[in-house]
C-alpha cells in the first residue's frame, strides 16, 4: 500500500486513488467517497496538494485534479532513498562512535542493566527486528516478559528476512502454555529449528553473537529486568551453553501430512503425525492427549496401532523407527 511506503494516511490514500479515477474532484464529493466531514476531506485534498499528488483543476478553483502516478510518487520516492541513504551514514557514524566508546571500558564493564518489564520487552523485540543473520534462544517456562504468543509477530518477521532461529525449550512448557503446541508447528513449518529438553539452566537470547539478554531474578524468582551482555568472555560462555545444551536436546519435528508416504508403507494422517511428534518430544500420552484435545483412550490406540505399523514393541523402539522413517 502506497500509504505504508510513503507515509501517507489512509484517508490521503484512499483519496488519491478516487482522484485518479475522476478528471477532477471537489471536497463534497469526496467527502461522500471516504465518508468523512467535508471539512476533513478538505483538509486531506490540502494535504495532497502540498504533497504534490494533486494540483488546482484551472477551470474549477475549488476541484482537484490527480498528478501523475509516475511524476508525483517517483518524486516522493527519491525523495525517501535520499532519507534512507543519509539515515545508513549516520547509523555508520553511531555504530563508529559507539565502538569507540566500548574499545576504552575496562574488561569488566560488558553489562548493561535493563530496567523494567517494558523497557525489557522492548529490547527483546529490538534485538529481534535489528539481527542480521542468527538467533539463539533458552526458553524456562514460565515466559513472564514476552509470551510466545505475544513474540510470534516479532519472530515470524525476523524469519521471513532470513534470520535462523535456533530455539530451546523446556519440556513441561509443551504441557503447560496453552497454545505453544500450534505456534511451534507454524515456526517449524516456517523452517525454524526448535528443541526440546528437560531443563534449561537459563532464560536467554543471543543476536548474531555479539549481543545477549539474560532476565535477573533466575528460577523461581520475580525479575523485573534483565542483562545485556556486550562481546567479551562472558558473551562467549553464554553462546557456548547455548550449544551444550543445543547438542543434548531432542529435535521437535511436524511432519506434514502425506509427506512420509515414500518412506513407510502406511503415511500418518495429521492426528498421528502430531501425536508422534508430541512423543518424540517426550510427552506422556496423558500429556499427549490433553494438548491435543483427545482422550487418553485415542491416544493410546492410536500409539498402539504405530507401534504395530513399525513393529517396534517398545517405545523407544518406536522413537527409533520413527526416526528411521522421518516421522521425527
Amino acid at each position: 500500500m502506497i500509504q505504508d511506503v510513503l507515509g501517507l494516511t489512509e484517508n490521503e490514500s484512499n483519496a488519491y486513488r478516487e482522484l485518479l479515477r475522476r478528471p477532477s474532484c471537489s471536497a463534497a464529493e469526496l467527502a461522500e467517497v471516504l465518508s468523512v466531514p467535508e471539512g476533513e476531506a478538505a483538509g486531506v485534498m490540502g494535504r495532497l496538494e502540498v504533497l504534490g499528488l494533486a494540483a488546482r483543476n484551472g477551470q474549477a478553483p475549488g476541484r482537484l485534479s490527480a498528478s501523475p502516478p509516475r511524476l508525483a510518487l517517483g518524486s516522493m520516492l527519491v525523495h525517501r532513498q535520499n532519507a534512507l541513504r543519509l539515515a545508513e551514514l549516520e547509523l555508520g557514524s553511531l555504530e563508529e562512535l559507539y565502538r569507540a566508546t566500548m574499545a576504552e571500558r575496562s574488561s569488566s564493564d560488558v553489562l548493561d542493566v535493563v530496567r523494567g518489564v517494558e523497557a525489557t520487552r522492548q529490547r527483546l523485540e529490538q534485538l529481534q527486528t535489528g539481527a542480521r543473520s542468527e538467533i539463539l534462544c533458552l526458553v524456562q517456562a514460565p515466559a513472564r516478559f514476552v509470551s510466545t504468543t505475544e513474540n510470534t509477530a516479532t519472530e515470524a518477521a525476523a524469519a521471513a528476512r532470513g534470520v535462523a532461529y535456533r530455539v530451546v525449550l523446556e519440556r513441561r512448557m509443551l504441557e503447560e502454555d496453552d497454545g505453544i503446541v500450534e505456534e511451534l508447528e507454524r515456526a517449524v513449518q516456517a523452517g525454524e529449528e526448535v528443541r526440546v529438553t528437560d531443563s534449561v539452566p537459563v532464560k536467554l537470547m543471543i543476536a548474531d553473537r555479539e549481543l545477549a539478554m539474560v532476565p535477573m531474578g533466575g528460577r523461581g524468582h520475580a525479575a523485573d529486568g534483565a542483562l545485556l551482555v556486550r562481546p567479551g568472555g562472558l558473551l562467549d560462555a553464554l553462546t557456548g551453553l547455548f550449544e551444550m545444551v543445543w547438542q543434548r536436546s531432542s529435535r521437535l519435528t511436524v511432519p506434514r501430512v502425506g509427506e512420509v508416504a515414500e518412506s513407510t508403507p502406511s503415511a500418518l494422517d495429521e492426528t498421528d503425525a502430531r501425536i508422534m511428534s508430541l512423543l518424540v518430544a517426550g510427552l506422556t500420552d496423558q500429556a499427549v492427549a490433553v494438548r491435543l484435545g483427545l482422550s487418553l483412550r485415542t491416544v493410546q490406540r492410536r500409539v498402539g496401532q504405530l507401534m504395530k505399523l513399525t513393529g517396534a514393541q517398545t517405545r523407544l523402539q518406536l522413537g527409533l523407527q520413527a526416526a528411521r522413517l522421518g516421522w521425527a
